[in-house]
């Protein structure tokens, strides 16, 4: 049985059609490997012809017939390995904490929800990260989906204008003020507009347009006043009030790009970011020098959001079209449909449609993430 690299849960053992969960694990396989996570599973089980860990999982390659096989290492985010030796800086317990029940392991072989399943009701707005998507319901509750060890531990209760899902996931309450879970550092005082998703350190546009970033010992902070925001990984952009100008910095060194535009709106990812000017066109620029140019299908568009590794946006007419990579599928938007809102994650994307539902697509039709 294949297990892929983004698969929260249980490693599987298999004896012919009997499948039983034989050690619950929790998060991100990419994640271990980007970690450096030790500890591994090994399953004396029949396996699938073919099947494999998948990209970055620590483990070897399953084959066909019988014996041993390591089907996979330390698991990222609240991961845990052989004797439930977990990834360093991560909790050591499973999802006792969370407010909903994981959907159960059914079936031999089955592709069946081992996280939180898309929610059901109406939205008003959507995020997505790190395997994991958050989105605002239209009487302001928070409901989140996707893989349970990050933004779905703790959700809040009460009102919210504004969130941003990933490993620690922030809002903005209707009172103006932040509300984080599954962070390490408290987010700062006062009230805000909007709030970013980054890695390491996060940022968050203040009603007063004053921008304020936290995590690490002196994050940098451009001095201009902003309208608007987006955050990615680790570089945050912004639109300055003045003109209009997209403003890109990574908190960590300062390093500033600066887009004259004027743009309408703005978004970061984690190696690019990408802009929609005023005559609805979209032009797209690279992030650090590692970054690269997502070339953008032919406008016009009027929003766009920029993942890890693709691209989506909205047309007037509610279709979506996206470019990229494609690594999971994240770019490749249901057929026909129409949206009123899109956001693309690391390796999801999910949309609002017409009627205020939920759609999500990516991580190659994983239930969790994809309904």
């Amino acid at each position: 049985m294949a297990v892929a690299p983004w698969s929260r849960a249980a490693f599987i053992k298999r004896r012919g059609n009997d499948t039983t969960r034989s050690n619950l694990c929790w998060g991100l396989i990419a994640l271990a490997a980007f970690l450096g996570c030790g500890g591994s599973v090994t399953n004396s089980a029949e396996t699938e012809a073919g099947a494999s860990v998948g990209p970055g999982s620590g483990g070897a390659s399953a084959s066909g017939g019988g014996g041993e096989e390591t089907v996979g290492s330390c698991i990222g985010g609240s991961g845990c390995g052989v004797g439930g030796a977990c990834c360093p800086g991560f909790t050591d317990k499973p999802d006792a904490s969370m407010t909903q029940d994981p959907a159960p392991i059914t079936d031999a072989g089955a592709a069946t929800c081992e996280g939180w399943p898309l929610p059901e009701g109406t939205f008003t707005f959507v995020s997505s990260g790190n395997g994991s998507s958050c989105g605002i319901r239209t009487d302001g509750t928070v409901a989140c989906w996707g893989h349970p060890s990050y933004a779905r531990s703790e959700i809040p209760s009460g009102n919210f204008l504004r969130i941003s899902a990933d490993f620690c996931t922030c809002g903005v309450r209707a009172s103006g003020e932040l509300a984080c879970w599954g962070c390490k550092v408290p987010p700062p005082p006062g009230t805000f507009q909007d709030v970013g998703r980054g890695e390491q350190d996060r940022c968050a546009l203040g009603t007063d347009g004053t921008m304020i970033c936290w995590g690490s010992a002196n994050p940098h902070v451009p001095s201009y006043k902003f309208d608007s925001m987006s955050e990615g990984a680790y570089y945050t952009c912004a639109l300055e009030t003045s003109g209009h100008a997209a403003v890109c910095w990574d908190p960590r060194v300062g390093e500033v790009t600066l887009k004259s535009g004027p743009f309408r709106q703005v978004s970061a990812g984690r190696f690019s970011a990408c802009g929609v000017l005023m005559d609805s066109t979209v032009t797209c620029w690279p992030l650090g020098v590692t970054g690269t140019i997502l070339t953008p299908q032919p406008s016009p568009f009027r929003e766009i959001s920029v993942g890890e590794y693709s691209v989506c946006g909205l047309r007037d007419d509610g279709s979506i079209a996206c470019w990229g990579m494609n690594q999971y599928g994240e770019a490749t938007p249901p057929a026909g449909a129409r949206f009123l809102h899109v956001a693309v994650g690391t390796m999801q994307a999910c949309g609002i449609l017409l009627d205020g539902t939920l759609k999500c697509w990516g991580s190659a039709g994983d239930p969790c993430i994809s309904g």
